[in-house]
C-alpha cells in the first residue's frame, strides 16, 4: 500500500508509515480501534468489524430515546456467531431479541477477513416489526443474495420464533462505483433508516439521498471523528488527573463544571477543530466517566416493558408497534384483559372470571393501551370498543359476550387444558396451509380429513378439492385440450407430421393425471408429519364445544379435545331435484377419475366449472352441448361472458336455454365404457315460452354450483351460525364461537379460490398463534376461468362499477386483438376473439377499477397485473409502462379506445 495525499476540502488520510505495532487508538464501549482498522478508511480500503461497530454504534448514541426503543443494532461479532451457532444455543438465546423491534444485523461475506484493508463484502440486513419481514441491503446489486444472508433470516427468525417464511424483500438501494465502499454504505443505511424513524415514518423508512461522492466524504468524516475523540479522552484522562482529591477543599467546586472549564480552555488553545467540543458534549463525557453504553450483544433492550399480574402501561412508538405487542402477549397467555389507559377491570368481569383462574391456577393477565392503540387492536379483532377479553389467545368480545359464554357453561372449557392447540377439520388447501404454518410455530396440531364419496362413488386422498377433483385435474385437462391445436397449428410452422388422423387416448391422460395427484396426496401426508401434524382420517363431528369425535373408515371412534378448531371443509357439488340426477349424472367430482372417454356429453349449468368442461371436453374431441338457464358466469364481467359464449359457439359447442325435469337411464355404464342417458328437459324458446322436449347423450355433467356439506358437523348444536347455504358466518375468520374459526369456500363471503384459502390460512394461524394482525384482503383477488379462451379478471366488472359509481361515472378503455401466433396458422374461428378492457373511474387520475382480459393464457397476464390493484393503479400508470414486444399483455401499455354503446372494434395485430 502506498501513501495518500490530502484531498482538498476533507482532513487528512493516515498513512500506513504511521502504523507502528498496531498501537490502540481509542475505546468505546466494547469496541477497541486500533491503527490498521484506521488503516482501512483510506481511499478503496474495506473496513473493519471494529469500524463498522463503532460507527454504527457511535450513530445509534445521537437517536432519541423514543428510537432506541423501537431498534436494535447487532453488532458484527454477534451476526457471525449466528452465522455458525444452532438458533437453540445457549449464547444465542442470550440476545433476547424482541419482534416488536427494528432490528439491525450489519453482514460481512467473511471471504479475505485476513487482509488488512479489508477485502470482505458489507451488506445490511434489517427486521422490519410492522412489515414482519426482512428488508435486505447491498449496494453491489448485481451479486443478488447469498446463501449467508438465508441462513442468518432463518437463525433470527427461530431466535423470535416468527415461523419459517418470513418474506426477504430486497428494495432498490444505491449503487457504489468503489467495491471498498461497501461498508460505508452498509453505515450510511442504518444512519438514514434510524433518521427516517426519528422524524416517525415508520412505515417506510428506506428513504436513502446517497451518491458516491458523499460517501467517499464520509471516510473524511470519521477519521476526523475517530481522531477527535481520541485526543479528547487524552484531555479528559489529564482532567481526570488534575482534580483535586480533598474535599474539604472543594466544598464548593463541582467535578462537572471543573471538567467542562478545563475542557473548553484545552480545547480553546488546541489546534483541533470545533467539532471537538460539539462530540464532547453529544458524548457527555463530563458528567460520568464511564457513561459509554455497554451492552454484552445489542445497542437497545426491549421497547416493550414486562407484563406481570399488575396493570402495565403498553406504550410504543406507533399504534401498530403497540397494537403487536398487545396482541402478542394475548396470544401467549391463557387470560387476556385489555383496558383503555387509567381504566380498570371491571367487577363484573372479576366475579365472573375468577372461580375459574382459581380452579385452574391462572393469573389474568392486564394491560392498558392508549386510543390510536385500540383503533389498530379493534380492527384487526372486528370489535368495536373496549374492554377486550381474550380466553387462550381467543378474542371473545367484552362483557356482554363474557356473560354469554358463562351463562352457555363454555368458560370452563375454554381455560382448561386439552389435547390439541388447535384441530383443522378438513384436509383441503386452506385447512393444510392453516395447519403446517401453527405446527410450524410450535403448536400441537391435528388435522381431520375424511372423504364422503359421491353418488357415484367416487373418493380420493389427502388435498381437498383443488388437489384432486378441482384446480390440478382441470389445468392439466385443459392443456391437454390446448395441445391438440397446438398439433394443428404445427402443420403451419413446418412440423411434418406423420400421416392419418391424430388421435388422443383418454385412458392415457387420465392415468398420467392421477398418478401425478397421488404423488401429491403422499406429499401433503408427509408435509403434515414433518411440520408435527398429527394426521387423522377420519370425519369429525362436534360433541361438546371444545370436543370433536373422529370417526374412521373402519369405525373406529376418538374423542378429542382443543383450545382451537378451524373449519375448513370445502364445499361439495349441488345436485338438481330432478328425478335420476344422482342415479345416472356425474359432477366434477368424478369426470376426472372416470376410466373411459364420457363421449357425448350434457354439462348442465352456467358456471365456471361447466364451461371449464365443456371446453376441454370438446378440445379432446367429444360432442359437447351445455344447458343453461340464463346468463353465463353470473358474477362475472356480462360482456366478457358473452363474448366466452360466442368463441365457445364457433369451437362448435352447442348451447341450450332449458331446465331439466327428468333424467332417463337407457343403457347402464360401466367401469371401461359409458352409458345413455336421456334428458326430458323444457326448452326456453326466445319469446320466453317453453316446450318439453328430450335428447340422448352418453353423459351428463352437472355443474350448477357448490354447496357447504355442514349440516352433520354439529355446529348448530354448540351455538355457531350459519347462512341459508351452510356456510360460516365470520368476522375476521372467527366464528359467532370466539374458538371456532374458518377459512376457504366454507366461509361465508370468501372468493372460493385455493390461494385465498391458502393466504387466509397462514395468516390466521399467524394471528392466533404469534400475536401478527396482517388479515387477509378479500378485495380484489386476481382469478382465471380456463375456458377454450382463457378469461383472466381482478377488480370489479363493469356491471358492478356502474351499480356502485353510476354509469356516468365509468370510463371503459378497451380493445380487440388477435396474438402473433394466431396469423400464421390462419385460426379463423379464434380472429377477433381476444379482447381486453380497463374500467376507470372517471376521476382526475382515472382510477383503475377493473381489469379484464380474454386470451391464451390470460391467467398468466393477470396474476401479473394484479399487483397494481393494491397500489390503486391509474390509467396513467398503465399508460407510462414500457411494453414487451410483441406480446399479449402489451396491449394494455397502449389502450387508447373509449367504449361506446353499438360502436364495433377492429382487432389489430403487432
Amino acid at each position: 500500500m502506498g501513501s495518500y495525499k490530502k484531498n482538498p476540502g476533507t482532513s487528512s488520510y493516515i498513512s500506513p508509515r504511521s502504523v507502528r505495532n498496531n498501537e490502540k487508538v481509542l475505546s468505546y464501549g466494547d469496541v477497541v480501534l486500533y491503527q490498521q482498522d484506521m488503516l482501512t478508511l483510506n481511499p478503496r480500503g474495506w473496513l473493519t468489524d471494529n469500524i463498522i461497530n463503532f460507527a454504527t454504534h457511535y450513530i445509534f448514541k445521537l437517536v432519541s430515546d423514543k428510537v432506541k426503543k423501537d431498534s436494535v443494532i447487532i453488532s458484527t461479532g454477534v451476526t457471525e456467531i449466528v452465522k455458525f451457532t444452532s438458533y437453540d444455543d445457549d449464547v444465542v438465546k442470550e440476545l433476547g431479541l424482541s419482534p416488536f423491534q427494528f432490528i439491525f444485523f450489519p453482514v460481512s461475506d467473511n471471504k479475505n477477513p485476513a487482509i488488512i484493508g479489508g477485502g470482505t463484502h458489507w451488506t445490511l440486513l434489517v427486521y422490519d416489526p410492522l412489515k414482519r419481514a426482512f428488508f435486505f441491503f447491498d449496494c453491489q446489486r448485481t451479486r443478488g443474495m447469498d446463501d449467508d444472508i438465508r441462513y442468518l433470516v432463518r437463525q433470527f427468525s427461530k431466535i423470535m420464533k416468527l415461523g419459517d417464511d418470513v418474506p426477504i424483500h430486497t428494495p432498490l438501494c444505491p449503487q457504489m462505483e468503489i467495491s471498498g465502499d461497501c461498508g460505508l454504505y452498509v453505515i450510511e443505511y442504518i444512519r438514514e433508516i434510524l433518521k427516517q424513524l426519528g422524524l416517525g415514518n415508520y412505515e417506510n423508512p428506506y428513504i436513502f439521498d446517497l451518491t458516491p461522492l458523499y460517501i467517499s466524504a464520509c471516510r473524511g468524516y470519521w477519521i476526523k471523528t475517530i481522531m477527535v475523540m481520541a485526543y479528547m479522552f487524552k484531555q479528559y484522562m489529564r482532567v481526570i488527573g488534575r482534580w483535586p482529591k480533598d474535599k474539604f477543599k472543594n466544598e464548593e467546586r463541582n467535578l462537572v463544571y471543573f471538567m467542562e472549564r478545563e475542557l473548553e480552555r484545552v480545547f480553546k488553545h488546541s489546534d483541533q477543530p470545533p467539532e471537538a467540543a460539539l462530540c464532547e458534549r453529544r458524548l457527555k463525557v463530563c458528567h460520568s466517566p464511564i457513561l459509554l453504553f455497554k451492552r454484552d450483544f445489542c445497542s437497545s433492550s426491549s421497547g416493550m416493558p414486562p407484563i406481570t399480574t399488575g396493570i402495565e402501561q403498553l406504550s410504543a412508538s406507533t399504534a401498530k408497534l403497540a397494537a403487536l405487542q398487545v396482541s402478542n402477549l394475548a396470544s401467549e397467555k391463557a387470560v387476556t384483559v385489555i383496558l383503555p389507559v387509567n381504566g380498570s377491570i371491571s367487577p363484573e368481569i372479576t366475579k365472573i372470571i375468577e372461580p375459574y383462574c382459581v380452579k385452574h391456577e391462572i393469573v389474568v393477565e392486564l394491560a392498558q393501551i392508549d386510543g390510536p392503540t385500540s383503533v389498530e387492536l379493534l380492527k384487526d379483532t372486528a370489535w368495536t370498543s373496549l374492554p377486550l377479553i381474550y380466553l387462550k389467545g381467543n378474542c371473545i368480545g367484552g362483557i356482554k359476550e363474557l356473560q354469554e359464554l358463562d351463562k352457555r357453561g363454555y368458560i370452563d372449557e375454554y381455560i382448561k387444558k386439552h389435547d390439541f392447540d388447535l384441530v383443522v377439520i378438513g384436509g383441503g388447501s386452506g385447512g393444510l396451509a392453516a395447519a403446517k404454518e401453527a405446527g410450524k410455530l410450535g403448536k400441537k396440531v391435528a388435522c381431520l380429513d375424511f372423504v364422503k364419496p359421491s353418488p357415484l362413488g367416487t373418493t380420493w386422498g389427502l388435498g381437498g378439492t383443488c388437489v384432486n377433483v378441482g384446480c390440478i385435474p382441470k389445468k392439466l385437462f385443459h392443456q391437454a385440450s390446448l395441445l391438440g391445436e397446438s398439433i394443428h397449428d404445427a402443420k403451419k410452422f413446418g412440423w411434418q407430421l406423420p400421416k392419418g388422423a391424430i388421435t388422443h387416448n383418454w385412458n392415457k391422460m387420465q392415468q398420467a393425471v392421477s398418478d401425478y395427484i397421488g404423488g401429491l396426496n403422499w406429499a401433503y401426508r408427509t408435509s403434515l408429519r414433518t411440520n408435527n401434524v398429527t394426521y387423522f382420517n377420519s370425519y369429525g363431528v362436534f360433541s361438546g364445544s371444545h370436543e370433536v369425535t373422529a370417526t374412521n373408515p373402519s369405525g373406529k371412534i376418538e374423542k378429542i379435545t382443543a383450545d382451537k378448531f378451524l373449519i375448513s371443509v370445502g364445499l361439495r357439488p349441488r345436485y338438481p331435484d330432478v328425478p335420476g340426477a344422482k342415479e345416472y349424472c356425474i359432477t366434477s367430482d368424478d369426470l376426472f377419475y372416470l376410466k373411459y372417454n364420457p363421449g357425448k356429453t350434457l354439462c348442465i349449468g352456467a358456471s365456471y366449472v361447466s364451461l371449464e368442461c365443456a371446453g376441454f371436453l370438446k378440445g379432446l374431441g367429444n360432442d359437447v352441448t351445455v344447458m343453461v338457464r340464463s346468463i353465463l358466469l353470473r358474477g362475472f364481467d356480462t360482456d366478457m361472458a358473452d363474448r366466452i359464449g360466442k368463441h365457445m359457439t364457433t369451437k362448435g359447442i352447442k348451447f341450450l336455454n332449458g331446465i331439466p325435469t327428468r333424467f332417463e337411464q337407457l343403457k347402464e355404464r360401466t367401469e371401461s365404457e359409458p352409458g345413455r342417458v336421456k334428458v326430458h328437459f323444457k326448452n326456453i324458446k326466445e319469446d320466453g315460452t317453453t316446450e318439453e322436449t328430450s335428447e340422448e347423450f352418453d353423459t351428463v355433467l352437472i355443474a350448477i354450483g357448490r354447496d357447504a356439506k355442514t349440516e352433520d358437523l354439529g355446529l348448530e348444536n354448540i351455538g355457531a351460525k350459519l347462512d341459508k347455504s351452510g356456510k360460516v358466518i365470520c368476522k375476521n375468520e372467527q366464528s359467532s364461537l370466539p374458538h371456532i374459526y374458518a377459512v376457504g369456500d366454507v366461509l361465508a363471503g370468501c372468493p372460493e379460490l385455493t390461494p385465498v384459502a391458502i393466504h387466509a390460512g397462514r395468516a390466521l394461524m399467524r394471528r392466533l398463534f404469534k400475536g401478527n394482525m396482517e388479515l387477509t384482503d378479500y378485495n380484489a383477488i386476481p382469478t382465471t376461468v380456463f375456458t377454450p379462451l382463457e378469461y383472466g379478471c381482478c377488480g370489479m366488472s363493469e356491471d358492478k362499477a356502474i351499480e356502485t359509481y353510476g354509469k356516468d361515472k365509468i370510463i371503459v378503455y378497451h380493445n380487440v386483438f388477435n396474438p402473433l401466433e394466431y396469423t400464421v396458422p390462419e385460426r379463423s374461428d379464434d380472429m377477433e376473439s381476444c379482447y381486453l378492457k380497463l374500467i376507470c373511474l372517471k376521476d382526475e387520475e382515472e382510477h383503475v377499477l377493473g381489469f379484464h382480459i380474454l386470451t391464451p393464457n390470460a391467467g398468466e397476464i393477470t396474476q401479473g397485473f394484479a399487483i397494481a390493484f393494491k397500489f390503486r393503479a391509474t390509467k396513467a400508470h398503465f399508460d407510462s409502462l414500457i411494453g414487451i414486444h410483441p406480446t399479449v399483455a402489451e396491449n394494455f401499455t397502449t389502450l387508447n379506445i373509449v367504449k361506446k354503446e353499438g360502436e364495433a372494434l377492429e382487432a389489430s395485430g403487432c
